[in-house]
């Protein structure tokens, strides 16, 4: 099993962009990069915060790995939150917008307003990260 925000993980969930029909067509009109930050929660198996970097570039995933410093600075996007909510979106509870609105993540880079016509992109891009065969970070 790959464990969530691991560089396998987010190869994976690279790969699995770049197959996916839906995702391609939900996207084709959003560029720039986005990261996904996972606050530390060791009651979860998570001691570190951690967080994945995508390149996103209409409709393909140029690049999938774990962000780097730099990615957290510059990142278009830079969506943070506590493990037990990544893993409620990453299920398909809760969209990554309601997330957002609703307090439950953070939008630490990029604004709502820019987001919104992407919103279809990334309902379709965390369903297609649902497709990867991950557990939660401390997972084996």
């Amino acid at each position: 099993m790959t464990v969530l925000f691991t560089q396998p993980w987010a190869e994976a969930w690279g790969d699995a962009l770049n197959r996916s029909e839906d995702y391609q067509r939900a996207a084709r009109l959003w560029e720039g990069d986005v990261v996904l930050e996972a606050l530390a929660d060791p009651a979860r198996g998570l001691s570190d915060t951690v967080a994945v970097y995508l390149d996103l570039h209409r409709g393909q995933c140029r690049a999938a790995r774990v962000a780097t410093a730099e990615d957290l600075a510059g990142a278009t996007y830079l969506m943070s939150g506590p493990l037990a909510t990544w893993l409620t979106v990453l299920d398909g509870e809760l969209s990554p917008a309601m997330a957002i609105l609703g307090g439950r993540l953070t939008l630490r880079n990029g604004s709502m307003m820019s987001l919104m016509p992407h919103v279809q992109a990334a309902n379709e891009l965390v369903r297609v990260a649902r497709t990867v065969n991950a557990g939660a970070p401390g997972a084996t």
